[in-house]
Formats: structure tokens, C-alpha cells, sequence
């Protein structure tokens, strides 16, 4: 016959049997979720630091940072937002904290061991029973809670377009900034050109790392410039400007309306990318 145990109790079999064969509560709970569905691989050395406690200390419990670390990585593994992520991490922990100290009536060791004898077979029992609910504790949590929220799916794809709007922005503008001192037709060239390394640097800084994201700042920072200096020769050589458009869109001429809408447009343009590069920085 199948084995119609749930996830949880599978979990938590498995902790209590690492426990047992000696490893520690936190490496035990980690060796029984690492690679379950949902969960990626995870080092169980990393708790190695949370016998009897932190370092021997005494708090905090080994199988509860374990089982924190076990849903902070099944929610790193989901691609949010680091500010989503940290969220999501900290509202599931905070939930699991909450069951574990309703469960055992502390976070310590010390204090949810009180008057047992460390090393004792009293205590170690206790300890492979906290194991035990922890990993099925995190097991069924992560069960349960399956794909990051809708909500917080569609606001991680709204600021990825707007990343990349912006890119896109900083790029085309800083082609077009280099357009005036090109030959006519290679105007278009210049715009479009610019959006696609814009485009592209904005791509390479959400995947790797902080190198790439320097050079999207950079861009971003060139973006400012140039629509800042567009914005300049706007106000005090709409001929150019006016020249400009014309290059960009073959147009038989710009009407004053539009230099004017040219001006308040990249005004604003200058103001919002400037706006989200400083709250990028803070």
C-alpha cells in the first residue's frame, strides 16, 4: 500500500531520524526539506552554529531558525521583488513563530528545556519532538502556501515594465542627446539604438548582479543629462529642437504647440527619472 502520510509527517520522520543519527536540530531540519518541492537545495551545515542554541547559548531554538531558513528560501526561490521577498519571508516566519511558541511555550532552548539536564535522555527526546513539529511545521507551510500571492506577481511585472520604460527612456534619450551632432539620417538610428542598450542594460542589471546594476545607473544618470540638455535647447533653440523632430519623425515641420509640448514633456521626464534614481540610492 501507498503511504497516505502527509507531507508534514513525512518531514517531520525524517528530521526526527536525522536528529537521531546526530546531527543537530536545525541541520536535522534542513536535511529533511532541502530539495522537496518548492524548497531549493540547502547546505544543512549552514545550521550547524544552532546546537543547544546559538553557539551552546541557549537560544535560539535550532529547529526554529532552521525552519525560518527553510521558508526564507522557499520564497527566495519564487523570483519576487527583494522587497517582496522580504515580506513574504517575514510574514510566513512570523506565522511559524507564533505556532512553534504556541506549541512549546518559548524560543529558547534553556527555556523550553527548563529542569532537564542537557545531554540527558529527557532532553534529547525533547529535542527530537521539536525537530519533529518543526520540519512538519515548514513542510506543510510551504504545502500550503504554493506560488507567491497574485497580487504580489502583478506588482513585481508592473515594476519590471516600468524598469524597463525607464531604460528604455534613459537609452533613447541619450541617443537622441547624440543625434545632434550626427548626419541627419542617422537620427532614427541613434534613437532606436539607444532604447535597445537601455533595454538591454536594464536586462543585464536584473540578472546579474551589482556590476550590471552600476552600469544601468550610469545610464540612468546619462539619461537625466540628456533630457536634461534636450529640455535646455528646447526652451532656448526650439529651431533645433524643432530640426530634431523633424530627423527623428520626417515630418514636414513642428508647430509651436508642439515645441512647447516638447519642453513640458521632457521637463517631466527629467523630474521622474531623477525622482526614482534618488529613491533607488537611498
Amino acid at each position: 500500500m501507498g503511504d497516505h502520510r502527509s507531507v508534514g509527517e513525512c518531514a517531520g520522520d525524517v528530521a526526527r531520524s536525522r536528529y537521531t543519527e546526530g546531527r543537530n536540530c536545525a541541520e536535522a531540519v534542513l536535511a529533511s526539506l532541502s530539495s522537496r518541492p518548492g524548497v531549493p537545495p540547502l547546505a544543512e551545515g549552514a545550521g550547524s552554529g544552532f546546537t543547544s542554541g546559538i553557539g551552546n547559548t541557549g537560544c535560539v531554538c535550532g529547529a526554529l531558525a532552521g525552519g525560518v531558513m527553510v521558508l526564507s528560501a522557499f520564497v527566495a526561490s519564487q523570483g519576487l521583488e527583494p522587497v517582496a521577498q522580504r515580506m513574504r519571508a517575514e510574514e510566513l516566519s512570523a506565522e511559524f513563530l507564533e505556532k512553534f511558541k504556541d506549541e512549546w511555550g518559548a524560543t529558547c532552548c534553556r527555556s523550553i528545556k527548563c529542569g532537564m539536564t542537557e545531554g540527558s535522555a529527557e532532553s534529547a527526546a525533547r529535542c527530537a519532538s521539536i525537530t519533529e513539529f518543526s520540519a512538519a511545521l515548514a513542510a506543510d507551510m510551504v504545502a500550503r502556501s504554493g506560488p507567491a500571492p497574485r497580487a504580489w506577481v502583478v506588482r513585481d511585472a508592473m515594476n519590471a515594465v516600468r524598469r524597463s520604460a525607464l531604460d528604455v527612456l534613459a537609452g533613447s534619450s541619450s541617443g537622441l542627446l547624440a543625434a545632434i551632432v550626427m548626419p541627419a539620417e542617422y537620427t532614427a538610428i541613434a534613437l532606436l539604438g539607444g532604447s535597445a542598450i537601455g533595454l538591454a542594460v536594464g536586462a543585464l542589471a536584473e540578472w546579474r548582479g551589482a556590476a550590471s546594476r552600476s552600469a544601468g545607473r550610469l545610464l540612468r544618470a546619462a539619461g537625466i543629462v540628456a533630457l536634461a540638455v534636450l529640455a535646455t535647447a528646447a526652451v532656448f533653440a526650439p529651431s533645433a529642437a524643432g530640426a530634431l523632430l523633424r530627423a527623428v519623425f520626417g515630418g514636414p515641420g513642428v508647430a509651436p504647440g508642439a515645441s512647447r509640448g516638447l519642453i513640458a514633456l521632457a521637463a517631466t521626464l527629467v523630474a521622474l527619472l531623477a525622482i526614482y534614481e534618488y529613491r533607488r540610492f537611498r
